[in-house]
């Protein structure tokens, strides 16, 4: 039995759109992966919490407990230029935030 043209094209548009579809997502529109340290200073942990909740949607959170333990499995400081570059390699983050609560006459901000 032979198959016309047209059939054969049909089957080569469908594995070709299998094969798009397998694809994985690029790299733009993967969520970034980010460490968000717990916060120095006064009510630093409700300014972590307020972060941490704005940013759960955007991106995929990785825990500080996890990020410190990679750190000291290497020997490093995780807030140190070095010991960042050194630990998001081994849990494989894009950013890590570091912050500190600083308390300005009546006013919270952020540094």
């Amino acid at each position: 039995m032979r198959h016309s043209p047209r059939r054969w094209a049909m089957v080569l548009l469908g594995m070709l759109a299998a094969a798009m579809a397998m694809e994985a997502r690029p790299a733009a529109a993967r969520k970034k992966r980010v460490v968000v340290l717990p916060f120095s200073g006064p009510r630093g942990r409700t300014a972590w919490k307020g972060v941490m909740q704005g940013m759960r949607r955007r991106v995929v959170a990785i825990s500080a407990r996890k990020y410190n333990a990679a750190a000291n499995r290497l020997g490093v400081n995780g807030r140190s230029a070095e010991g960042i570059v050194a630990t998001c390699s081994k849990v494989k983050c894009d950013a890590v935030h570091l912050r500190k609560c600083l308390k300005e006459m009546s006013d919270l901000c952020l540094t």
